[in-house]
């Protein structure tokens, strides 16, 4: 019996006994170094029957004659019979990392839009406000039963005392594996949605409340005073010291339901020198004030804005 084959080389047709399967031989023509494998056992499927296969040698024979051994067949595994592994440990914590952050993130950067938006509407403020809420909520809720249950599993007390207190559940859930791990994750990130609500609520709350404008203005007048009195003592020091009296009448509004008397504003008007003390006059029926002093209407207008900074009353 012989095989016919073709050299890989030269493509010389040979034919080749079977004696010489398994052994190194050489083509008449190209020289080419050549071996042909041994027959195989018969495969389990005999449908498919084993050929001989032509196995170029990877390097020349060396000087001892001695050739590379052929390379093992490799034989596919019955998937039939093979188990899907399931994630278990650190690494199943991985692709639920990634998705919950990317959602997260997502969800953060749409808060940060409705605050900077709520800088400028008071309704976009309080729905700022409110959302993080529900989130915050939401993920502590989730996050503290999901840990419960997955407790609860191992250990029924464990999971009941998880339920009712959340540092049990993150120390369990946090050294244990899998589902608790991501509850979890849950549960921590309730904390994104506080933060920025700290950080946003003081700035609405200065801008959209009557208390909170109040104290913006006093805190703004009180760093206005300085300057303001340096004002008014240049401007007497302009104005002779026997220059005529004047009288200065205007009207007040108050303001966030404060009051003022006449002594009040007479304390406040005192140090300066060119202001009359004793003078100045309340009509509270009419909410008209009056005060004597030696000067211009400008030095007058001067005194209501050092009055309105002391009291915060509207005086025009």
């Amino acid at each position: 019996m012989s095989t016919q084959i073709r050299c890989p080389q030269c493509n010389t047709s040979l034919k080749i006994p079977d004696s010489k399967l398994g052994v190194a031989f050489q083509c008449p023509k190209c020289q080419k170094t050549l071996r042909l494998k041994a027959p195989m056992p018969k495969p389990v499927a005999p449908s498919q029957p084993v050929s001989p296969l032509l196995d170029p040698l990877a390097a020349e024979p060396t000087s001892g004659g001695f050739l590379n051994e052929p390379a093992p067949i490799y034989h596919p595994p019955n998937r039939s019979n093979m188990r899907t592994p399931t994630a278990t440990g650190k690494g199943a914590l991985q692709p639920f990392l990634s998705r919950w952050c990317i959602g997260l993130g997502t969800c953060v950067a749409l808060l940060l839009v409705l605050a900077i938006a709520g800088l400028f509407s008071q309704g976009v403020a309080f729905g700022f406000i409110i959302i993080c809420f529900i989130i915050t909520l939401g993920c502590l809720i989730v996050g503290q039963i999901w840990m419960a249950v997955e407790l609860g599993k191992t250990n029924v007390a464990l999971g009941i005392a998880a339920l009712f207190v959340s540092i049990v559940g993150l120390v369990f859930a946090i050294k244990g594996r899998g589902n608790g791990q991501r509850a979890a994750v849950i549960y921590v990130s309730s904390l994104l949605p506080i933060i920025l609500g700290a950080i946003f609520a003081p700035i609405y709350q200065s801008k959209f409340t009557s208390e909170g404008r109040n104290r913006a203005r006093t805190a703004k007048l009180s760093n206005d005073l300085p300057k303001l009195t340096e004002m008014i003592s240049n401007t007497e020091r302009e104005i002779d010291d026997s220059a005529p009296l004047a009288t200065a009448t205007f009207k007040y509004t108050l303001i966030g339901g404060k009051q003022i008397t006449a002594a009040q504003c007479d304390a406040i008007l005192s140090p300066f020198k060119h202001y009359v003390k004793g003078s100045f006059q309340i009509d509270s029926e009419n909410r008209t004030a009056s005060f004597e002093y030696r000067g211009t209407e400008r030095l007058a207008s001067q005194y209501k804005l050092l009055l309105y900074n002391r009291t915060q009353v509207g005086f025009h």
